[in-house]
């Protein structure tokens, strides 16, 4: 940040429950699960400090009448202090393999719309550069991969590929492509079944260069005819996530995480909820194990 100037890039939103709303992270996942699928989900993060990010998200995916194709949409909103931002994007994804093995290569673009109050932000010296109201609206897009069978996913993703650039004076506000502004996102995981409950470990790993990686392992485990889920996630230096999720009927599932911090934000924090719903149409019995791939 030089005078009034400003230069920074999208994050990606922290979701604990990032296997049941791949979605949100990767473009190409629209129309995998072979059903329309609406997803609802709200997190409240660091429950205890003033200002802190409250986020909620609105999603929707279908295949097409062309099973290759699928197309998507997504509503993000995120509060943290004096500061909001609105993201709509659409997304279309292609299965380039249509076999038990299926690979989808995705899309996204759409609009942010973001806004902050700078003079809400307190300084200990006065400074002019805390003193104006930001204000824009500006073109993004996202490109992902997802491949998938019955036993495995891996997937691959840069959800924002523009970094935002400008002043409230001058020629005002832009979007650029930067390359080491990307946040990379890369996940996978298995699953695999014994007498009374099935396993589904899975990875997250968020890069982005010149800053450290940030790894979520997790462990989900599913009873009773994968009507009821629990697990839990380790993520790097932040926090001990647990997990609980229920399949009420054949299209409305219900999930809920409690983050538990284990950084330096524990003094402060009791810790961060998030709660989703997700409700599915024309659910397939035969399908792919349309729960989690």
């Amino acid at each position: 940040m030089i005078g009034h100037a400003f230069l920074w890039a999208q994050y990606v939103p922290v979701f604990s429950q990032y296997v049941n709303n791949m979605f949100l992270l990767n473009p190409a996942y629209a129309g995998s699960r072979d059903v329309l699928s609406a997803s609802i989900l709200y997190r409240d993060q660091w429950v205890g400090i003033d200002g802190a990010p409250a986020s909620g998200a609105l999603s929707v995916n279908s295949p097409l009448r062309n099973e290759r194709i699928g197309v998507g949409l997504i509503l993000l909103n995120e509060k943290i202090g004096p500061t909001m931002q609105t993201q709509c994007y659409g997304n279309y994804s292609y299965r380039v393999i249509n076999g038990e093995n299926k690979l989808l290569l995705g899309i996204r673009a759409g609009i942010q719309y973001y806004s902050s109050n700078l003079k809400d932000i307190q300084t200990n010296i006065p400074d002019p550069v805390f003193s104006g109201v930001i204000n824009y609206i500006l073109p993004d897009f996202g490109l992902g991969l997802y491949f998938f069978n019955k036993n495995y996913f891996i997937s691959a993703s840069i959800p924002y590929l523009l970094t935002v650039t400008g002043s409230n004076s001058g020629n005002g506000y832009k979007a650029i492509n930067d390359a080491t502004d990307y946040n990379y996102l890369i996940s996978g995981g298995v699953s695999f079944k014994t007498e009374y409950i099935t396993f589904k470990p899975s990875l997250l790993l968020q890069y982005k260069p010149q800053t450290p990686a940030q790894i979520d392992l997790t462990l989900l485990g599913y009873m009773f005819n994968e009507k009821i889920g629990f697990g839990f996630t380790y993520r790097s230096q932040d926090a001990i996530v647990l997990m609980a999720e229920v399949q009420v009927n054949p299209m409305i599932c219900i999930g809920y995480s409690y983050d538990y911090p284990v950084g330096n934000l524990s003094v402060y924090s009791s810790g961060s909820h998030e709660l989703y719903l997700r409700y599915e149409l024309n659910y397939k019995v035969k399908g792919f194990n349309p729960r989690f791939f």
